[in-house]
């Protein structure tokens, strides 16, 4: 926060000049520092041109690219999508500004937070801490269950003064998100004498359907499919 990075900008006259100033001293850095990745959070605060326009938004990358040549690093560029009532099939298209900032890029991953409906036909109660990420130079969103997705988990830091660690009955002090791996719950088959089982179970226990019931149905349904009531 005490460094703003401007890397290019619009003159009166409508012309991109380079910051090159700036373009020098992170290049420098990077190889001062021998890093690897040089992280942009977010690409829209660092110029001052219009992200609607190819052409400058063009000009930007190529100052970024030059970072990367000249440190022999990557460069990881954080961008926003447009707003849209379309929650379910985030694309590249769906990238905001000129189409020159993707086609410009190496790489290109898109993150998407779950949406109610994939949560609604996967049955998972709480989706808001689940994200998935996918090849974004795709013109197509990736099914479902081909995606690499992740799990924002509460993780205490135990930097309160004086506060008792959580083994000992105390709550950790602050805590933070952490991203970790998240797998999607898997489906079973369903052959046909996994079937005809679960047909004879029910038979046998007259299954309710209330999953209070001691004879719930899917008490039955889960021990022929190997599965835990309770958590499956």
């Amino acid at each position: 926060g005490e460094i703003k990075i401007k890397v290019a900008k619009k003159t009166r006259q409508g012309e991109i000049k380079r910051i090159d100033k700036t373009i020098d001293a992170l290049a420098q850095y990077m190889i001062e520092q021998k890093a690897d990745v040089l992280s942009i959070d977010s690409l829209i605060r660092s110029h001052s041109v219009s992200e609607n326009v190819n052409e400058e938004m063009a000009e930007v990358i190529q100052c970024f690219e030059d970072i990367a040549q000249r440190a022999n690093c990557a460069v990881h560029l954080w961008h926003h999508n447009r707003k849209s009532k379309d929650s379910n099939n985030t694309t590249v298209e769906s990238v905001r500004g000129a189409g020159a900032t993707i086609d410009a890029a190496r790489s290109v991953r898109i993150l998407e937070t779950m949406t109610e409906k994939m949560a609604k036909d996967r049955k998972i109660a709480n989706r808001r801490p689940l994200f998935r990420s996918f090849n974004g130079k795709l013109n197509f969103a990736p099914a479902f269950d081909s995606s690499d997705w992740c799990e924002i988990k509460s993780h205490p830091l135990m930097n309160g003064e004086g506060i008792l660690r959580q083994a000992d009955g105390g709550n950790g002090g602050d805590s933070m998100g952490v991203v970790t791996t998240w797998a999607l719950p898997e489906a079973v088959e369903m052959d046909e004498d996994k079937i005809n089982d679960i047909v004879a179970g029910l038979a046998d226990c007259e299954g309710r359907k209330d999953v209070q019931a001691a004879n719930c149905a899917g008490n039955v349904v889960a021990r022929v499919l190997g599965l835990d009531p309770d958590d499956d």
